[in-house]
């Protein structure tokens, strides 16, 4: 399972299985069931209106404090409202009008989400509010009732996700270190697996060290920015415990790094060595279960890292360095966060070509994600699709602003409407009663809304059938129609978001690629000359190495997603791929010296710098 994860994620599909949100999941899905039987009882299908509108806001829900949580989802419900009301009415006055409509209300949302990163979620839903209402027409006269309805169940959604047991804003923040204590597991797994003799064994291990490099990197990544934004600015202890617990993760991280960093040979495989991965393995698990309960056993941790010590007596000075660090980090974890101290982990250490988009590129994206969905509904009315609405859903959500999530993003998309849609025409056979149907609402909702962060394949595999089984009570007789309609719609429109991604306004992904695998070098280089400077501050060390590690899986990545369109400049991915490698090869000696001490590897250090330097001059990106 380790290693799809990783592979899938160097390619854009990102699997995150220590987010599951259970929890949140049912809140969100109590006032979607709620909707859907006021529907039914009521006979008013009308208030599907309601039902979808609580789905939405619960996807608007950003997570961290109660504050930020209400004002994200306030938004939503206030712009979502008044979109469906207005674009409702703008589609009876004929079909010129309508798209014209629709084509604005996607540039101004997709604009104002870019422009605002805490708002993008809420313009991608907006942009979703409105190709649906285009398909629901009204008369002025009517309107108010629209707005209304979506008011009612955005409204009741945030009382039920706010109000009842609320979140603890730091529940994202402790499943992301969870999963970096799970990558750090998975790595030191590896380790072991690479010594067992093979042939292929050295080939195997250095692309394995790659790989988790990069997934370990981005989980803690992805942990440090939860963590600030349940912080919202403020340093309260839990914050603290949080950010502290991070560094400790990152100390293991370059623990290993140092461990699986062998240029001399130094190592046998004996069965000591293979003792001490299997205790760290073992201490790493176990931290993980106990960060994701919020309980620390502090005697059972100092047990382990004592018996992980014990092990470093058995072997060479190295080695037994790197194994101390190791061991300290694991005791670290238990040790109580010290106030106003901020730990290097969670330094502001980004590439720089990850920060905001500038004003051209905002508006290229805007412009191309309206485009594409007047594109597709203007089409979707030509060929007379089933159920218009779903192919320009797909248009607006395959349109990324990063052209290069769109293709994975698509394939995801695809495979989750087609094997929902079989779910749903299987759950239509045998399920005829309209309770029957509200039955299956609640734990579908919850499904979709659990899953949304852990993968986007399996969230699209339970939005499917939701939608398709609301459908169905709100417009009976339906359900075959609708499963086969949503396949159709979502290919149609997913494949006309690709192209349009492709053909309008594209990103220069070998520009783009070249700055990055630029700042890699540098950042790297910067790191390795800072290890051996005699007036080294360990912080700044860590910070540098932070973001040597940053960019260098920015680069591999953007390289990876290079490779799978077919880029025509197959020579000089090649020798980036190369130069890419030899980064790697420099972080892990310089990481190793950063680490252990090690004098003697001062030298090969500075050889390595001069082949990476040499190495970049010659090449022709």
């Amino acid at each position: 399972m380790g290693r799809a994860k990783r592979w899938l994620h160097t390619r854009a599909f990102s699997v995150h299985p220590e987010q599951i949100g259970i929890g949140d999941g049912f809140k969100g899905a109590s006032a979607v069931a709620l909707m859907v039987c006021a529907a039914l009882v009521f006979r008013q299908p009308e208030l599907a209106w309601s039902a979808f509108a609580a789905f939405w806001t619960c996807l608007a829900d950003p997570g961290g404090t109660r504050h930020a949580r209400l004002w994200v989802m306030s938004v939503f419900v206030l712009c979502g409202s008044a979109t469906a009301g207005a674009v409702s009415v703008i589609a009876a006055l004929g079909a010129p009008v309508a798209g014209a409509a629709v084509f604005g209300m996607i540039a101004v949302s997709t604009l104002g989400g870019l422009r605002k990163p805490r708002l993008a979620t809420v313009g991608t839903l907006v942009g979703v509010v409105a190709v649906v209402a285009i398909e629901q027409p009204v008369q002025f006269a009517e309107a108010p009732l629209v707005c209304l309805l979506f008011l009612g169940g955005g409204v009741l959604t945030i009382i039920l996700a706010l109000g009842l047991r609320p979140t603890n804003p730091h529940d994202a923040a402790r499943r992301g270190i969870a999963g970096v204590l799970t990558e750090l597991r998975d790595m030191t797994a590896e380790i072991a697996a690479s010594g067992d003799g093979r042939p292929d064994a050295e080939q195997s291990r250095l692309r394995l060290d790659a790989e988790h490099r990069r997934s370990v990197r981005d989980a803690i990544q992805r942990a440090r920015a939860a963590i600030e934004h349940a912080a919202a600015g403020k340093d309260d202890s839990s914050a603290l415990e949080l950010r502290k617990l991070l560094t400790s993760c990152d100390g293991i991280f370059a623990g290993l790094i140092a461990l699986s960093n062998d240029p001399q040979g130094r190592r046998s495989w004996s069965r000591d060595w293979v003792c001490v991965l299997a205790d760290i393995e073992a201490a790493l698990a176990a931290a993980a279960r106990q960060v994701r309960r919020g309980r620390a056993d502090a005697v059972a941790l100092h047990g382990t890292a004592a018996r992980i010590r014990a092990h470093a007596l058995y072997e060479d000075e190295i080695t037994a360095r790197a194994i101390e660090a190791v061991a300290a980090c694991i005791d670290d974890l238990i040790k109580p966060a010290v106030a106003g101290v901020v730990p290097a982990s969670i330094a502001s250490v980004l590439p720089a070509g990850s920060g905001s988009a500038s004003g051209r590129e905002v508006a290229a994206n805007a412009l191309r994600r309206a485009t594409v969905v007047l594109i597709t509904y203007a089409l979707g009315h030509v060929i007379a699709l089933p159920e218009v609405q779903w192919a320009t859903m797909a248009a607006v959500v395959v349109t990324h602003p990063d052209a290069q999530i769109s293709g994975p993003r698509m394939i995801e998309r695809v495979l989750g409407s087609l094997a929902g849609g079989l779910a749903a025409a299987a759950a239509g056979l045998l399920l005829t009663e309209p309770w029957e149907l509200v039955a299956a609402v609640l734990p579908l909702a919850a499904a979709a809304l659990a899953l949304r962060s852990v993968n986007y394949t399996l969230f699209v595999l339970f939005l499917t059938p939701l939608f398709i089984l609301v459908a169905e009570l709100v417009t009976p007789g339906l359900g075959q129609l609708a499963a086969t309609a949503r396949a159709m719609d979502n290919v149609f429109g997913s494949v006309l978001a690709l192209l349009g991604c492709m053909v309008l306004w594209p990103e220069r992904r070998f520009n783009r690629f070249a700055a990055q695998l630029a700042e890699a070098v540098e950042a790297n280089l910067q790191f390795a000359a800072a290890v051996i400077s005699p007036s080294q501050d360990r912080t700044a060390v860590d910070v540098a190495r932070q973001r040597a590690g940053l960019t260098s899986t920015a680069a591999e990545q953007t390289l990876h997603r290079l490779i799978m369109p077919g880029e025509s400049r197959t020579a000089a991915l090649v020798e980036a791929r190369a130069l890419l490698a030899a980064v790697r090869r420099l972080a892990g000696m310089a990481t190793t010296l950063h680490v252990t001490g090690y004098a003697a590897g001062r030298d090969h250090l500075l050889a390595q710098m001069a082949e990476v330097s040499s190495g970049y001059r010659r090449s022709q990106i």
